[in-house]
């Protein structure tokens, strides 16, 4: 089974592409930026076609927020655009498409972790458009599955970001003695190496549709929290202050709420994806902060 993964040096398809060599029965293929560029049909056809897959697995993303809200047809041209050109292909070659979305899609208005059926309605153009590539993909491709997430981190760092929320705490706390956290946005902390497993458990498993995948949350979890927990992990001593998000004005706006839950993908899978807590030591193990 040939499977490729579009945005193979970005933290989840950097662990995909890992997850996926570890069985002799598939040939994963990784495709970079360097590679195809999504927004462009021609690129997206000759290289696709070239390959033949029988699945296609797009992380493909303009996921800098701000940037987002000041270059909106880049957005588009990239999450949704690039979307449905990657789903016509699919569609063409009868391969199975995935698109790996985001918690974004939704508001923050709830105040418990959204599931598949909960409405959709984002606040700012990168929601916008992932959510426009969900549709696009589900229209162009019926045979797809459309991926989740939330708040990823993961060894190979965010390309468009510098790193990881991880990495950038642990940078901090080593060159100053006060952190500042923002303890009024609820997240899902998701570990690239349990999503990239269970996205494999659910192709094998045939999955369709809608389906949410982020490491489980045993109580509510804000940046703050996360932060705190992995300084901890590492023994770090400094002060960390929580503080109210009104203090970090930004461009674009950020659902205040926006846990998944991720029962529908333990159901179809038959596995407890592990707690946040337990990732993000896993985590730190792997970077070698600890032992």
């Amino acid at each position: 089974m040939k499977i490729a993964v579009i945005g193979s040096n970005g933290q989840l398809g950097a662990d995909l592409l890992k997850t996926l060599s570890k069985y002799p029965d598939i040939k994963p293929f990784g495709i970079t930026h360097q590679d195809v560029e999504v927004s462009n049909e021609n690129s997206v056809k000759n290289h696709i076609y070239e390959l033949n897959p029988n699945i296609v697995i797009n992380c493909a993303a303009f996921h800098q927020i701000d940037e987002c809200e000041k270059n909106p047809n880049l957005a588009f041209q990239i999450n949704a655009l690039g979307a449905l050109n990657v789903a016509q292909v699919c569609s063409e070659l009868n391969a199975f498409c995935v698109y790996i979305s985001t918690d974004y899609v939704y508001n923050g208005n709830k105040n418990s972790p959204y599931t598949e059926l909960d409405a959709t309605s984002p606040i700012n153009i990168y929601g916008t458009s992932k959510l426009a590539g969900e549709h696009i993909t589900s229209q162009k491709c019926p045979d797809s599955l459309i991926i989740r997430l939330s708040s990823l981190f993961g060894k190979a760092g965010s390309k468009g970001k510098g790193g990881n929320f991880i990495e950038a705490i642990i940078n901090k706390a080593k060159t100053e003695s006060r952190l500042q956290v923002v303890n009024d946005i609820y997240i899902s902390p998701t570990y690239t190496v349990d999503a990239a497993t269970t996205i494999l458990k659910l192709i094998n498993h045939k999955a369709k549709g809608l389906v949410n995948v982020t490491n489980s949350i045993s109580s509510d979890c804000t940046w703050f929290t996360l932060a705190k927990q992995a300084l901890e992990f590492c023994e770090i001593d400094v002060q960390i202050d929580a503080i109210s998000s009104a203090n970090y004005p930004s461009v674009a706006n950020r659902p205040i709420y926006s846990a998944l839950n991720n029962q529908k993908a333990e159901h179809i899978t038959g596995n407890q994806i592990p707690d946040w807590t337990d990732a993000v030591k896993r985590y730190l193990m792997e970077k070698q902060y600890i032992r």
